[in-house]
């Protein structure tokens, strides 16, 4: 009995740990897309590489959203 939960608990926080690392990495790629972003509008990028950051950015977030409501 003892055991089984025991490695009930190791395999929730090996899920646990394992979305932590994924929501990481999500936010490391979104700080990068922000950062593409702002150079779209600031250095005069084009309507549409303004529009493709965006895009990505959204599928990034949609990303973080999917892992997070998994965890629940």
């Amino acid at each position: 009995m003892t055991h089984g939960i025991i490695r009930n608990t190791l395999l929730r926080l090996n899920k646990v740990m394992r979305n932590k690392k994924l929501v990481q990495n999500r936010l490391s790629t979104l700080q990068g897309q922000l950062k593409k972003l702002d150079m779209q509008i600031h250095r005069g990028g084009t309507r549409d590489g303004i529009n493709e950051a965006q895009r990505s950015i959204t599928e990034t977030i949609q990303d973080i959203i999917d892992i997070i409501e998994r965890e629940a």
